[in-house]
């Protein structure tokens, strides 16, 4: 099942008809007979430390050379639509040195920290793992970009 995200709260903007993977693994594993129309309900439950648990445990499984988007973080973690949320959360990582905070990037494929002072540390760690950016300073999310399913094991049964 594939279940695609609307606009953010707050915003007008529409996703763009490239921003949604047709036929892609799902976006959100949800447990078994849970409803798209029930992913409100279900996201309400997750309070302020469960998200940041689940946002950390998802990075720590996003593979060398793979991104995820602040946005995609937050929605595999219960939470569409926190996408600053998911940021804070890794923020709060600063020093932090064992998970791959740098392989969570913009949804336009851009790395979001240079205005944090480490942005180009990011874009050179994300390089050595194999991730290139054009000149515009995006990736190929198309080809870049990890879900969870993609793993035979799926995601951790503690996730959700």
């Amino acid at each position: 099942m594939c279940w695609r995200a609307g606009p953010q709260h707050g915003s007008s903007k529409q996703p763009s008809e490239g921003s949604v993977r047709v036929g892609a693994p799902s976006l959100f594993a949800a447990p078994a007979g849970l409803l798209p129309s029930d992913l409100l309900h279900y996201s309400e439950g997750v309070d302020e430390e469960t998200f940041r648990q689940r946002v950390l445990e998802l990075v720590a499984r996003i593979p060398p050379g793979r991104v995820v988007t602040y946005g995609q973080l937050a929605l595999l973690a219960g939470k569409p639509g926190a996408a600053r949320q998911a940021g804070f959360v890794l923020h709060s990582l600063a020093g932090h040195r064992t998970l791959p905070w740098q392989r969570v990037i913009n949804a336009q494929g851009r790395v979001s920290t240079h205005k944090l002072g480490f942005g180009d540390l990011q874009e050179r760690l994300l390089e050595a793992e194999g991730v290139l950016f054009g000149a515009s300073g995006r990736c190929d999310l198309k080809r870049l970009q990890w879900w969870p399913d993609e793993e035979a094991s799926g995601p951790p049964a503690e996730l959700f």
